[in-house]
């Protein structure tokens, strides 16, 4: 299951939407208890084909739960998070993770923190079992562990007063993001839990280094929305995030038969945020990346022509110097 919801970790937005009509197809008696849905979660039912209509909702409500949490909390959408939570198996670290997740985002840090201690626990015995095995198959613990001690320092990050004290826990979590394995997952989910304290305008040089590993990794629509995030014109943000490319067979965007498709494309780059030159110089970046050559050189000399001279070179030079360090 985790690495299903990695591989579409780009396209969350889908992927709570799928779940969520998998949910609601499902009777609000099933996958209340613990465990397996065999086990001791399914209805009592008489009758074969509603029995077992009912038996196969109910185990598919139990394994898409983690990914419609996992989506849900991705996009921050919390009333459809705790639509999920019941769904879950409690006896597990992912489970605990997001029961914990939610709780921060309520305030309940006291229930956050039990919730913290348990999938503690319970990762101790999975890492146990894995550790012997492989580095690899033991990696995917290792991150959830790493999350839950940050989602404990998120929680110091909301409730303390003392300035100096968040500011070097933004640098630590700073500082743990670069000994990270350079993978778009891992650093999708820490960034995840950080968003809870420090907001992304307010961390933008991480997230513009996220997109542009999520660009090299070509995950084009992954980079945008995380582009898009960072622009401060809310309207200008929707159309960056809608224009989504569409990857076909061919590699040379000025034949007839490109490999990309766009929607709208006249109004994608004229939302682009010349404002904020670092985020700017990473949009110019993913349209090269996706051979929208043209719009990448005319953003670009636009974002010149805007920052070129006087005050505005300041800005223009800080931008590109961001910009380069992706």
């Amino acid at each position: 299951m985790r690495r299903a919801m990695s591989s579409n970790s780009d396209d969350m937005l889908g992927a709570a939407a799928a779940a969520e009509v998998l949910l609601q197809r499902t009777t609000d008696t099933t996958l209340v208890g613990v465990g397996p849905p065999s086990a001791n979660v399914l209805p009592v039912m008489r009758g074969g084909l509603a029995s077992a209509l009912m038996a196969r909702h109910a185990l598919l409500r139990w394994r898409v739960a983690p990914l419609g949490a996992a989506a849900a909390f991705h996009l921050q959408q919390w009333r459809v998070l705790a639509q999920y939570l019941p769904a879950l198996r409690t006896d597990s670290v992912h489970a605990c993770f997001f029961h914990a997740v939610y709780a921060v985002h309520t305030g309940d840090y006291l229930g956050a923190r039990t919730y913290v201690s348990r999938a503690r626990r319970l990762a101790d015995t999975k890492l146990k079992a894995l550790i012997g095995e492989s580095y690899e198959r033991a990696y995917g613990v290792l991150v959830r562990v790493q999350q839950l001690s940050e989602l404990e320092e998120v929680i110091e990050h909301r409730t303390c007063d003392d300035r100096r004290r968040r500011r070097l826990l933004e640098a630590s979590w700073d500082a743990r993001m670069h000994a990270c394995q350079r993978d778009v997952d891992t650093w999708q989910q820490l960034l995840a839990v950080r968003a809870m304290a420090v907001p992304r305008a307010q961390n933008a040089g991480v997230w513009l280094k996220f997109a542009s590993l999520a660009r090299k990794r070509r995950r084009f629509r992954l980079a945008r929305r995380v582009i898009a995030s960072l622009v401060a014109d809310g309207d200008a943000a929707v159309v960056i995030a809608e224009a989504d490319v569409t990857t076909a067979t061919r590699t040379d965007a000025s034949d007839a038969d490109s490999p990309f498709t766009y929607h709208d494309v006249a109004s994608d780059l004229a939302a682009a945020p010349l404002q904020q030159p670092a985020v700017a110089y990473a949009y110019a970046k993913l349209l090269w990346s996706e051979q929208r050559h043209d719009d990448a050189v005319a953003l670009l000399r636009r974002l010149v022509d805007t920052h070129g001279n006087g005050g505005g070179a300041r800005g223009g030079s800080g931008g590109g110097a961001a910009g380069a360090s992706l």
